[in-house]
């Protein structure tokens, strides 16, 4: 998911109040009390530039994931010259912080350079190549999971053909990219992440599952499947059975990558029955939001997300923490 960069906004975001740390308990502690590996929150350098921003994400989100500084247009913007400085900051600000990461993305359809949509079959495929081998292997052992393939599916839940890497090199092009991951980082979790999975009749869930099915029976390396889950309201209970249906896929684990609902603040029991979907599905490892102020979103219109415009928590925070809590509590008990 693209975000535009939010540097107008810092100056003006620097002087809003950060909520007190000790009004509210952190999602992601709370996560990991029922054996999750975290709740985390979509950010990058420009966000993590404010004190406000960055303090939220230290102490109430255990995973970041960068929103732009690890995709194709950022770190390789001409053939084989590589920039990894946003990047770099990313990372050691999260490794500073103990923080997971989620590496995002490697291969999309957006967010590329021009260069790479002039190349031939056998050109296309070496940049691919190593475009992934290099960005993997500067990070190697640093990254917990790789948005391997990302948004690759049409609305039928097939390879969508008119995609580049699959119009130009085939279907090929994905046992290619994660065998490529995998010699990079042996250790990293590769992913392959999409949007509308929102239900177990999605055509993109079902579709999803049958071709990674395939995939890792012909041998491909794929951990897990990310769903976006960039929900509209009433969409949440659908949550759950989609995440059965990727899990049946074979993959070790499931992700929900990119969470905010619509209107958040008047919807707080889908935001619950999101975090239910995911303590329930034993494969679900954690919960990404994407973005913490609504402001930041990208679709702030909409006010998706768990913290207002003045870095205060909604109720809707408060209704996850409280329903993660409660559960710690009845399964500590028996």
């Amino acid at each position: 998911m693209y975000l535009p960069s939010l540097l107008p906004l810092l100056s003006l975001a620097a002087a809003s109040p950060v909520v007190h740390l000790n009004e509210v308990g952190s999602l992601d502690a709370a996560m990991k009390s029922l054996g999750k590996k975290y709740w985390g929150v979509a950010t990058d350098k420009p966000l993590l530039l404010n004190s406000n921003n960055s303090l939220i994400t230290q102490n109430y989100f255990g995973q970041v994931t960068p929103q732009n500084s690890m995709k194709w247009d950022v770190t390789e913007a001409s053939p084989n010259t590589f920039n990894f400085a946003n990047s770099d900051n990313f990372v050691s600000w999260a490794s500073e912080h103990n923080k997971l990461i989620r590496g995002h993305n490697l291969l999309w359809h957006a967010q590329l350079p021009n260069w790479v949509g002039t190349l031939n079959k056998e050109a296309l495929t070496q940049a691919m190549m190593n475009h992934i081998t290099t960005v993997v292997s500067h990070y190697k052992g640093q990254v917990y999971a790789w948005d391997v393939l990302y948004e690759v599916l049409d609305q039928e839940g097939n390879l969508d053909p008119n995609k580049p890497f699959a119009k130009t090199i085939g279907p090929t092009f994905v046992p290619l990219a994660f065998a490529a991951a995998r010699k990079a980082d042996p250790d990293t979790k590769l992913y392959i992440t999409e949007y509308d999975m929102d239900g177990p009749e999605s055509k993109k869930a079902l579709g999803m599952a049958r071709l990674v099915r395939g995939w890792l029976e012909a041998g491909v390396e794929i951990d897990g499947i990310g769903t976006e889950a960039h929900l509209n309201a009433g969409k949440a209970s659908g949550v759950a059975g989609a995440l059965e249906v990727l899990a049946s896929s074979g993959v070790e684990e499931v992700a929900i990558a990119e969470l905010d609902i619509v209107e958040s603040a008047k919807h707080a029991e889908e935001y619950v029955a999101v975090a239910k979907a995911c303590i329930e599905q034993a494969k679900c490892v954690g919960i990404t939001s994407w973005g913490v102020r609504d402001v930041d979103s990208w679709r702030p219109m909409k006010n998706p997300l768990l913290f207002d415009g003045q870095y205060k928590p909604k109720a809707v925070y408060n209704a996850v923490y409280n329903y993660l809590r409660e559960e710690a509590r009845t399964r500590a008990h028996g």
